[in-house]
């Protein structure tokens, strides 16, 4: 299907539903419809789908806002006079210290000085009882980390700027340091306070805020000095609870995680990806979230093209479709650069994208994975950045969101074109199968739109309310996805 063709068709797809439709676009209202837009598929009330039966033992944790700063309550083995988490800028191609001139974002070796750390949180008197306290002063204000030290403060993909976390500490006339999680554990010794426990969780960028709802978040200490939390976040948009252990020697391990399917839509999604979401305060569906988690789909598939582009490769695929993959992965680096400059600008910061290796797929797999996140989530994600570029209130989101509803009709071309290029070289059971699950996946995009966007991401960011919503997906399987079948 050629990209000026399907571009055409999304384009009409929406200037129909817009032209038919009778709520107030972008205000984040009711629809027509009035509350039952936001129920089950058969009209009944619901609770839109952000409710699971609480953990058995959820009523062994506690948690009491305001939380401690991270750095009180540290009781290292041996006594300290002083405490700093600093924060130092890389570059994101190098990997070496960035220096003033290219912020991370350039090639790189730049000759410039050095960007200066941050202090991100301090507790305690600097060199406090140093018998020379200028020296100490001086040699505590030169610590910084080189490539491979320190760990993630906010790092997700490799994107410019990243930056990276190491701890700083004075002793008497000692200057030390903790430059990974293992130094970090063996600074702390036992853990035995509750801020040493998330001291050492933002080495696996986990925070912990008090919630209730729609997750409840806590901590309790086990019998073995261990503690366990439960962290309140979100995946993709879509609400999640975490169980993270902290041993009594300082070793972080995620145990379980718990995601309610809240009706967010993301686009192409690399398997293997690994998501991170307890990295967010406040609400999950404010509009800050949304944008992050759209930041953090934009960064995976740019792992997902660069995957499929040597896969393509490697099976003798025509060199458009090569030639497409690989423009779709710089198109998608240029998005994630995009929208997380949005989602700072509404303080949130996009989840770090991590995605396991995987070995080489059979062609069955690369044409399942296609269908399913190509010509359906991305068909109708790139849908509905067309509806969004067409009804965001907020005009810089609005630009941007144009520029992506370009590219998206592309990248849902492409994915369709691989499809009828690959699925005819498949057997007959290989093809039902990859039918089956392209139809499953369209059934769960009908549950998931029902759930209604919060007000200031349909009236900023122009999320379609679930009627339109239903609307642009009925469309769009009639247009495309029935004709493909």
């Amino acid at each position: 299907m050629r990209t000026r063709s399907l571009a055409g068709v999304f384009s009409g797809i929406v200037s129909a539903v817009l032209a038919s439709s009778t709520a107030v676009i972008g205000c984040g209202g009711a629809t027509a419809g009035g509350p039952a837009d936001a129920g089950t598929a058969d009209g009944n009330p619901s609770d839109g789908g952000t409710s699971l039966p609480p953990l058995f033992d959820e009523a062994t944790f506690t948690c009491s806002a305001p939380l401690a700063e991270v750095l009180t309550n540290l009781n290292p083995d041996t006594p300290i006079d002083y405490v700093e988490l600093r924060s130092q800028t890389f570059h994101h191609v190098t990997d070496e210290p960035a220096r003033e001139g290219d912020l991370g974002v350039g090639p790189g070796g730049g000759t410039g000085p050095l960007l200066p750390t941050e202090s991100v949180a301090t507790q305690g008197t600097p060199c406090k009882a140093a018998t020379n306290r200028d020296a100490c002063l001086q040699g505590l204000a030169a610590q910084r980390i080189e490539k491979g030290q320190g760990w993630d403060r906010d790092r997700w993909g490799k994107f410019p700027p990243y930056r990276r976390l190491f701890l700083v500490y004075t002793r008497g006339d000692e200057v030390g340091t903790a430059v990974n999680p293992q130094e970090l554990a063996a600074f702390l010794g036992t853990v035995d306070t509750l801020e040493e426990a998330r001291l050492l969780m933002t080495t696996q960028l986990y925070d912990l805020t008090c919630t209730t709802t729609p997750f409840k978040s806590g901590w309790r200490r086990n019998d073995d000095g261990s503690w366990e939390i439960l962290l309140a976040g979100d995946d993709c948009g879509n609400p999640e609870q975490l169980r993270v252990e902290i041993t009594a020697d300082g070793v972080v391990t995620l145990v379980d995680r718990r995601t309610i399917d809240a009706g967010s839509v993301c686009g192409r999604r690399p398997e293997g990806l690994v998501t991170s979401g307890a990295h967010h305060s406040g609400a999950a569906h404010s509009l800050g979230a949304w944008l992050a988690e759209a930041a953090h789909l934009e960064a995976a598939s740019v792992v997902a093209f660069r995957r499929l582009e040597g896969e393509l490769l490697a099976l003798g695929a025509p060199r458009a479709l090569v030639r497409a993959a690989r423009r779709s992965r710089a198109d998608e680096i240029r998005h994630a650069r995009a929208m997380t400059l949005l989602a700072h600008r509404f303080g949130a910061t996009p989840p770090r994208v991590e995605v396991d290796a995987l070995p080489p797929r059979s062609p069955f797999a690369i044409a399942l994975e296609n269908a399913v996140e190509g010509c359906v989530r991305e068909s109708y994600g790139a849908l509905v950045a067309e509806y969004q570029a067409r009804t965001a209130r907020d005009p810089e989101l609005r630009g941007v969101l144009q520029r992506i509803a370009r590219d998206e009709a592309r990248h849902a071309a492409l994915a369709h074109e691989v499809a009828a290029w690959l699925e005819p070289r498949l057997d007959d059971e290989q093809r039902a199968a990859i039918a089956r699950a392209r139809a499953e996946a369209l059934e769960d995009l009908r549950v998931a739109v029902l759930q209604p966007p919060s007000a200031d991401v349909a009236t900023l960011a122009g999320m379609p309310q679930p009627r339109e919503a239903r609307a642009l997906l009925d469309a769009m399987d009639r247009a495309i996805l029935s004709r493909a079948a």
